[in-house]
C-alpha cells in the first residue's frame, strides 16, 4: 500500500496536527539595565558617526544571521513550538564580532596616529 503526500497530510490533520511556522525566542529575556547600557552604546556610536569620527556598519549589512532561517513543523492544534537559540551559537558569533571590532579599533587608532603625523 502506498501513501501519497496529500494523504499524509490529511491523516496528520485528522489527528490534530497543522503544519505552522516555528517560533524563534531568546532562552531568557534580556536584563533591562545591560538593554539600556547597549542603546546608549549605539546612541553614541550614531553621534560619532554623524560627526564623521566612525563609519558604523550594521550587522545585518554586513551579512551576518544570528537565527537560522524560518522553519515550519507540525504542531497540535493550539500549541506553539518554540525553538530557543542555543547559547554555544550565540558565543561563537560573539567572539567574531569583538575580534571584527577589535580590528576595526586598531585600524582607527592606526589612522589617526598618521594623520595626525
Amino acid at each position: 500500500m502506498e501513501l501519497s503526500p496529500e494523504r499524509i497530510r490529511k491523516i496528520i490533520k485528522k489527528k490534530g496536527y497543522l503544519w505552522k511556522r516555528t517560533k524563534t525566542s531568546p532562552r531568557q529575556h534580556p536584563n533591562p539595565r545591560e538593554k539600556e547600557a547597549k542603546k546608549a552604546d549605539l546612541d553614541m556610536l550614531r553621534l560619532q558617526a554623524s560627526c564623521g569620527d566612525v563609519r558604523l556598519k550594521y550587522l545585518d549589512e554586513a551579512g551576518f544571521s544570528l537565527w537560522s532561517p524560518v522553519s515550519y513543523s507540525y504542531i497540535k492544534v493550539g500549541e506553539q513550538k518554540q525553538i530557543s537559540q542555543s547559547k554555544k551559537h550565540r558565543c561563537a558569533f560573539r567572539r567574531r564580532i569583538k575580534l571584527g571590532v577589535a580590528l576595526l579599533e586598531r585600524r582607527l587608532v592606526r589612522f589617526r596616529e598618521v594623520s595626525e603625523e
